[in-house]
């Protein structure tokens, strides 16, 4: 379990899905887990690469990962000049395997643990950009609707020097674009586990 003093938002009563709880108790297993895989499957290489080089071209920036696990994306945007790197995760197991790379005082002062549904812990404009990674593949197909809802709790903290200001928009964006097409966005559970994410657009766009 993470320190007494990591940061934690507060838990009302809930009743914890079963894959939700199993990360919550065994994500811990994952620092080695990644470590091995990165030995032989570039894809998580290449994963890591994409996110620094897009930091890197949007700097200075605030910058939040839902669901950051064990900092493996968190480590690397870390070492950018000019961003402020900070995390949200459900599983407490996962947030104490930031210990391998960072001292317990950074992680309590920038990686919260909460709530595997619901709200976020943070006031409207708090950040420039909010990502995920790998986080649907977990998602329960119950929850799958909200997560196309924009991040509007999380909003722009301020202007970019070239005028464009950021946004949680994500798979909101994705909806809305094909609707305008005349498609749709779906999220649909996979067998054997997982999310899939399937646009459906006409040969044809609407007039």
């Amino acid at each position: 379990m993470p320190h007494e003093s990591s940061q934690s938002a507060e838990r009302g009563p809930e009743s914890t899905a079963a894959n939700y709880l199993y990360w919550q108790q065994h994500g811990g297993e994952w620092v080695s887990e990644y470590e091995a895989r990165k030995r032989n499957q570039p894809l998580y290489h290449i994963q890591e690469f994409m996110l620094v080089e897009y930091m890197m071209r949007n700097a200075p920036a605030r910058v939040l990962e839902f669901g950051c696990g064990v900092g493996r994306h968190l480590r690397n945007l870390l070492a950018i000049p000019d961003i402020d790197v900070h995390g949200y995760d459900q599983s407490p197991t996962m947030v104490a395997g930031c210990r391998r790379w960072a001292e317990q005082a950074w992680i309590d002062a920038h990686v919260i643990v909460g709530k595997s549904t619901g709200p976020l812990p943070y006031p409207d404009r708090s950040f420039d950009i909010v990502y995920t990674a790998e986080v649907l593949v977990h998602v329960r197909p119950e929850d799958v609707e909200r997560l196309k809802q924009p991040f509007t709790r999380a909003e722009a903290a301020r202007a970019r020097a070239d005028g464009a200001a950021g946004a949680g928009l994500g798979l909101a964006i994705v909806e809305r674009i094909a609707r305008l097409h005349g498609g749709r966005f779906d999220l649909l559970p996979r067998d054997g586990g997982g999310t899939i994410a399937r646009v459906e657009l006409p040969l044809r766009a609407p007039r």
